[in-house]
Parts: C-alpha cells; sequence; structure tokens
C-alpha cells in the first residue's frame, strides 16, 4: 500500500485560493474634479475615492484613483497575461469586464459623475472576483496580478489583506457584537493603512509593470 502523502501547505493555499469567494467588498464613494496640470482640452479631470471592506472583520482601506489609472491597470493586466495558457480564463473575463467609455465633453458633471461611481463600483468588483477566481493559480502571473490589483486599492496586496486579517481573527475569535467589530476595526492592520503609493519600492524589479498598471511617475516614491 503507497503511503499517503500529504498536500503541502501551499498548494492547499492555492486550491483555496482558486475555489473561495474573496472576503473582500470594494465600491467606489464618491467623486470630485480637479484642474490638470498641463494645458488640455479638458481643463478639469475626474477623481474617485474607492472603499475596501473585509466583511467579516470590517477593516476599510481606501485610495484616490482617475479615470486614467483604471485603463492602465485593465490594459497591463490584460497585455501581460494574454499569452499565458495559464491565464485564458482570466483574460477572456477581464475582456468581458468593460470599463465605460470617455467623453469628450461633459454636460452636467454631477450626473456624469454619479453614473461612472456606479459603472467602476461594478468593475471593481467583478475584478476582485475575477482575480480570486481565475488568476492565482497561475504560477507564472497570479501573485503579480494579486499585488498589482491589491496596490490599486490601497493595500499590498489582495491575498496579504485577506490572509492578514483571516488569521488575526482566527486568533481573536469571531467578532459577534458591534462592539467588538469596532474594537478589532480599531487595533487591527495598521502596516496595510497606506495609500498604494507609499507601498511602492522604487527599488523593486516589478516596479516597471506596476508604473504601466496605473500608477503616474508622480506617485513613486523618490529613493532616498
Amino acid at each position: 500500500m503507497a503511503p499517503h502523502i500529504s498536500p503541502s501547505p501551499m498548494s492547499v493555499r492555492m486550491n483555496q485560493s482558486h475555489s473561495a469567494v474573496s472576503p473582500l467588498s470594494v465600491r467606489v464613494l464618491r467623486f470630485f474634479t480637479e484642474e490638470k496640470e498641463a494645458p488640455s482640452i479638458k481643463k478639469t479631470r475626474f477623481v474617485y475615492d474607492i472603499e475596501t471592506c473585509h466583511q467579516e472583520t470590517g477593516d476599510v482601506f481606501r485610495a484616490q484613483r482617475r479615470f486614467r489609472e483604471f485603463q492602465r491597470l485593465r490594459d497591463g493586466l490584460l497585455a501581460e497575461c494574454r499569452h499565458c495558457p495559464d491565464c485564458h480564463s482570466f483574460v477572456e473575463r477581464l475582456e468581458q469586464a468593460k470599463l465605460p467609455s470617455r467623453a469628450l465633453v461633459v454636460l452636467d458633471a454631477q450626473k456624469y459623475g454619479a453614473t461612472r461611481v456606479l459603472q467602476l463600483t461594478h468593475f471593481l468588483t467583478d475584478l476582485i472576483n475575477i482575480v480570486t477566481a481565475h488568476a492565482r493559480h497561475c504560477k507564472r502571473n497570479g501573485a503579480d496580478v494579486d499585488k498589482s490589483v491589491g496596490l490599486f486599492l490601497g493595500v499590498s496586496s489582495l491575498q496579504e489583506a485577506e490572509d492578514a486579517v483571516s488569521s488575526t481573527t482566527s486568533l481573536l475569535g469571531v467578532c459577534k457584537t458591534k462592539q467588538d467589530r469596532l474594537d478589532f476595526r480599531a487595533a487591527s492592520m495598521p502596516d496595510f493603512r497606506y495609500s498604494a503609493s507609499s507601498l511602492l519600492d522604487a527599488t523593486d524589479n516589478a516596479l516597471e509593470l506596476h508604473r504601466l498598471r496605473g500608477y503616474s511617475a508622480a506617485e513613486l516614491p523618490s529613493r532616498r
């Protein structure tokens, strides 16, 4: 009789990640306009406040992104993963997750922004689900895709945000009351509560990939 070989912790984690539903919930809360620095036909641009919440613990992470950054993120992920055989299902579903088209002329900024808030919320919700179900199993691109989407949302990576909160929750026990939830939220995950730009390392070999995925040069930290 052949000896029983237990699966490695890494393989178990990858299988769980591939089948599980992410506990992270994301939405675009609001928008505001700001003036462009460089001369342009459009003098203002829209900026969107994004909030990501861990549904089991109440931990909240925030980021601000322009619409152009949404486009860069989507286009960058598609460009890198398009020719990977293990990313076929990820690419197929990401291509179906469309971003709203850009308007050359905006007559009603409030109506336009409110519509965009809803559309971008749907896109980010789909993106997290697609990454969780169809990208993490890829040994070549899975971790990098997870990190890029996490940085865009203001966390170090989607997987680390989920795992760090989950492991802390297992030590503290299930939060059953509203006060438990508030107390846990105040004390948990201090290292992740920064903007995505503060988590980028200028010496990282993958820096250029992340720059192409929605980050401008101005957001990158200078080397000291």
